[in-house]
């Protein structure tokens, strides 16, 4: 915990940014209804095409509850390999290069999952979600945070080179990751949840 103790300043911007810029793009897709339903169709029929997804739909749909296990593990891979292929992976190069790409990732959670149909309980359920993602993706965009600032930075944080910096900012970056998977499993069971009672 010493971690969030060390950097809670930089957690509180970060959700305050990341979730200001979901808000805009969920305002932004409810203007615009028309090009916000069919970016939505196009995503979920990209997602629905996968022919796993689709097998573990069709078999839960008839009733094989025990196939909820292996869609909550398909859906915790896909949200920690996204936020890491395009949050963390960027940082290995470009110092804070990770932490700019998050709120990409905030515009696409907004945009995407914007309330063009009004406020019911199954848009509530979907909103409970974008927040568990969005706080997976600010604990990585977190670790890239302060992984680039020992990285960058390296004097400040009495490290010896920029090297050591480095190696010493990829820890803590692990350790920001590791707290995301526990939030991305929790959104992946609550997502099966999800799909499992409103057929989605």
């Amino acid at each position: 915990m010493d971690f969030f103790k060390n950097n809670i300043r930089k957690y509180i911007y970060l959700n305050i940014l990341f979730y200001s810029v979901l808000g805009l793009a969920m305002v932004l897709g409810c203007l615009y209804p028309e090009n916000q339903q069919q970016f939505y169709e196009k995503t979920h029929t990209a997602i629905s095409s996968i022919n796993f997804l689709a097998d573990m739909k069709v078999h839960i749909f008839s009733g094989q509850i025990i196939y909820l296990l292996p869609l909550a593990g398909f859906f915790l891979v896909k949200n920690f390999l996204s936020a890491l292929l395009t949050i963390g992976l960027p940082n290995t190069i470009i110092p804070f290069s990770g932490f700019l790409t998050g709120f990409y990732q905030a515009a696409v959670f907004g945009y995407g999952f914007a309330p063009t149909k009004g406020i019911n309980l199954s848009t509530l359920g979907s909103l409970f979600l974008v927040i568990l993602e969005g706080q997976g993706a600010i604990l990585v965009m977190l670790g890239s945070w302060v992984w680039s600032s020992h990285w960058f930075s390296f004097q400040s944080y009495g490290h010896p080179s920029r090297i050591a910096g480095y190696k010493y900012g990829f820890q803590l970056f692990l350790k920001a990751t590791l707290f995301s998977v526990l939030i991305l499993f929790v959104a992946a069971i609550y997502e099966t949840l999800l799909i499992w009672q409103t057929g989605i």
